[in-house]
Parts: structure tokens; C-alpha cells; sequence
């Protein structure tokens, strides 16, 4: 049990530790079972908040943003009020302060500056009375090695009489003391004890967890509700939460997956020395990004972060395939192969080993995709991306980077003579175009028959 984020009194944070999962029997029952008797408990508002390892917090939050407070906190309720009826969802609550009984003191602007009693003024008495001068400007009473500061306020009962306080004396700039009914209106209410702000305008969260289903199918739903389509004049709804962190999530995964790509062609060039071929190399990468959606459609898996930290390892690891096959088959015709002799070769000869890579690498990556070992559900999204994209790479690239390796040398046959600087093709190394050279020389030196007269 500990104090809620804010640190107040009236927020506290439970936390339930569960036993390892081999032992355990319940853990999201767990939640369905204690939410009736949370709920029973009268003016709380009570929330689960998951704890897989990185940020807690709610499955679903939507931040209504505006410099209205009144249409901020009413937008927020028209959807609290309509996501409620979803059976998917739970623990749906909203962000905006509970009303508590206050004392409003509201300045009088026009009296009070005939007066010279500015609102300082007013809120320095007030506070005084109430809580208390602060400790640096009060009077200590020396206690031996120390100083105990002496706080003067009112009774507790004054406090919360309404005639005691109206009594209370502001003193203005020239001296002169008025009582605090003369300056002010002084009246009990309803307000807000906390006020949350995002880019220097007023929020109120909505944030609900999802209990059924996916949470991309529930934030759909909930984006298509009518209080989202049509929202006041001055309010608008921000990405928050889990959406905010997919979000930049995905970001930087794309910065990444565009940075890998580039530093896998800049090696495949300085290997190759060519830069056409790592073309034909790089065709299974989007093979593997098939086979890691197969794999995890087959694991029943979402798109989290570790799914996609085994798409960035995928990127690597699959191009030893293709290197295997286009790196040998270069080798043949150099020996003096034809492109057709020499692709059958490296697919004859390359196949047996990149089976058994693969194959080793995919029994290496079964622990996490069966979720062995403690947290194991948390990394079984990587495991399914590799599996499923090694897999099918290797079953394809075994058909595709043959055909590719015919199209780009044909690519780089025509491309040659604008972008040879670029190509270090050799028409002697390829079958059609070495027939075609072959095929224009005669296959002996002219004979000159002509007649010679002989010598004398």
C-alpha cells in the first residue's frame, strides 16, 4: 500500500504482487473478481493499472485538451458516459477532479482598488488565518539547541464559520485595516482541488482497460462514437498514454528499419563492390516481413515493441541466405559458368547449409515463442517474428533470388553504359550476353584465296 503519484491523502496505489506463473491459477480472473467489490465501496474511484515490466497506466487514454474548462470537462463526460455501455471495457473513469466543498473568497476589483487593498493582500490574510505564516516569517521560541517556530491561526471551529471569517481583518497600502466582507465576496461552494494542464492548456483524461477483445478494435470503436466526430468549438482530443507511446514507437522504428536498410546496402557494396547486386540480396527482406506477420498470426501474438525489436533482428539475419546463394552463383561464372549453370550450382550446393541455419536458429528462438520461463509472454512476440520470418524466407528466397538475380543482371546489363561507373558488370560473365559477343566473331580467320603468282 503507498501513496498515489500526486502524494495527496485522499490518493493511494495498491499493489498486488502475484506468485510465479507456474504456481499461480488466476491473474486476470483476479481483476473480474475484485472489480464488483471495489465498486461497492461508496465516493472512491478505484482503477487497475498493468504491470508488464514498462510503463503502467490504463490500456485506453484519451486527452481532451482546450482553454474552456467548462467544455474540456464536459466533452470528457459526454464520452465517459457513452463508453460505459461498452461490456468490453472497464474501469472507466475520467481525470477531472472530484467537487469537494470549498470556501470561495472572490476580491471585489472596483472597491478594493479605491481602498488600495490589492488581492495579495486578501489572500495574505486569508492564508495567515487559516494555515498559518510560513516558518521564515514567524517567531521562534528557543528550546535549549533549538528554535520551535511559533504558528498563530484560527480555532478549527472559527475556520469553518462563515462569520468568523467575513471578520477578518486585510490591511491595505496606506495601513488602514477593513474587514474581509468589505473587500470580497465571501460565500461556500463547489470547486476543484486539482487542476491538470497539457501545453499550458486544461486536460481531463478519459481512460478505460480493456477486458475483452484487442484494444485496437476498442479504440476504434470509441473513435467513432459521435462525441469524437463532432467535439465544442475550442476542445480537441490529443494522443495519450499507450496510443502516445505506440506512436512514438513507431516513429522510431521506422527511423531504425530506414537506417538498418541503408547500413545493410552500404556493406553489401563494399562487399560486392557493385551496386546492383545487393539489390538482388535485399529482395527477402520483405519475404521475412511476411512470414514474421504469419508467425505471428500462428502464435497469436500482437504488434508490441519486442515483435518489433525481432523485425530489426530479422533484417540482419535473413540476408545470410541470399549472400549465400548470390555470392556463390558469382563465384561459378568467374570459374566460367554460364548464369543459368552457375544459379542451379549455388542453389544445389548452398541449400544444405542454409537449411540447417536456419533451422538452428529457429530451435535457438522456440524458448521465447513458447513463453518459457519467468515473464517468457512478454518475449514470445519476438520469437514468433523470427521463427515465422526465417521460415518463410528460407522456403522462399530459395525460388525468388534465382529470378531476381536474372532480372537485376538484366537490369544491370541495359543500365551499364549510362551508370557504368556505378555497375562493375562483365558481359563475358553472362551467358546471354557472352552468346551474344560470341556469336558475332567468326569461328575461323578469313582465308585469302587469292591467286599468287609464283615465284620465280
Amino acid at each position: 500500500m503507498g501513496q498515489g503519484d500526486s502524494g495527496a491523502a485522499n490518493d493511494a496505489t495498491l499493489f498486488i504482487h502475484l506468485v510465479p506463473r507456474g504456481q499461480r491459477k488466476k491473474s486476470f480472473q483476479l481483476q473480474q473478481e475484485m472489480r464488483p467489490i471495489l465498486s461497492s465501496i461508496p465516493d472512491i474511484r478505484t482503477g487497475f493499472s498493468q504491470d508488464n515490466g514498462g510503463s503502467q497506466g490504463s490500456d485506453l487514454t484519451f486527452d481532451f485538451v482546450g482553454s474552456d474548462p467548462v467544455a474540456v470537462s464536459a466533452a470528457a463526460d459526454k464520452l465517459v458516459t457513452q463508453i460505459k455501455t461498452f461490456p468490453e471495457l472497464a474501469d472507466v473513469k475520467s481525470s477531472a477532479s472530484l467537487k469537494r466543498p470549498e470556501l470561495q473568497v472572490r476580491p471585489r476589483p472596483d472597491l478594493a482598488a479605491r481602498l488600495g487593498v490589492s488581492a495579495m493582500d486578501i489572500a495574505q490574510a486569508i492564508r495567515i488565518a487559516t494555515g498559518g505564516e510560513i516558518d521564515q516569517n514567524t517567531a521562534k521560541f528557543s528550546l535549549g539547541d533549538r528554535q520551535v517556530p511559533i504558528r498563530v491561526l484560527l480555532a478549527p471551529w472559527a475556520r469553518g464559520d462563515l462569520e468568523s471569517i467575513k471578520a477578518l481583518r486585510v490591511r491595505s497600502q496606506s495601513g488602514e485595516s477593513y474587514r474581509l466582507d468589505a473587500v470580497a465576496d465571501i460565500s461556500f461552494g463547489l470547486g476543484e482541488a486539482t487542476v491538470q494542464r497539457r501545453d499550458r492548456e486544461r486536460k481531463v483524461s478519459v481512460s478505460a482497460n480493456v477486458v475483452s477483445g484487442e484494444i485496437g478494435d476498442a479504440t476504434a470503436k470509441i473513435m467513432a462514437l459521435p462525441v469524437l466526430k463532432s467535439l465544442p468549438a475550442g476542445v480537441r482530443l490529443l494522443p495519450s498514454g499507450n496510443a502516445e507511446e505506440s506512436e512514438a514507437m513507431f516513429a522510431s522504428f521506422m527511423v531504425a528499419i530506414i537506417t538498418g536498410l541503408f547500413l545493410i546496402y552500404a556493406v553489401l557494396v563494399l562487399l560486392f563492390r557493385d551496386f546492383f547486386q545487393p539489390i538482388t540480396i535485399m529482395t527477402v527482406l520483405p519475404l521475412s516481413l511476411a512470414g514474421a506477420v504469419i508467425g505471428l498470426l500462428v502464435a497469436f501474438q500482437p504488434m508490441s515493441m519486442m515483435a518489433l525489436i525481432g523485425i530489426l533482428m530479422l533484417m540482419g539475419i535473413v540476408t545470410k541466405n541470399s549472400i549465400l546463394l548470390v555470392d556463390f552463383a558469382v563465384e561459378q561464372m568467374h570459374a566460367g559458368m554460364s548464369r543459368t549453370e552457375a544459379l542451379v550450382e549455388a542453389g544445389a550446393k548452398r541449400v544444405r547449409p542454409i537449411v540447417m541455419t536456419t533451422i538452428a536458429m529457429s530451435a535457438g528462438m522456440m524458448p521465447l515463442a513458447l513463453g518459457l520461463g519467468p515473464d517468457g509472454a512478454l518475449r514470445q512476440g519476438m520469437g514468433a517474428v523470427v521463427i515465422g520470418g526465417l521460415i518463410v524466407s528460407t522456403a522462399l528466397s530459395l525460388l525468388f533470388i534465382p529470378a531476381m538475380f536474372v532480372l537485376i543482371a538484366r537490369l544491370e546489363n541495359w543500365a551499364t553504359p549510362f551508370f557504368g561507373r556505378l555497375s562493375t558488370y562483365d558481359p563475358e560473365l553472362d551467358s546471354e550476353a557472352g552468346h551474344t559477343a560470341h556469336a558475332q566473331k567468326p569461328a575461323h580467320p578469313p582465308v585469302d584465296h587469292a591467286v599468287r603468282p609464283a615465284a620465280e
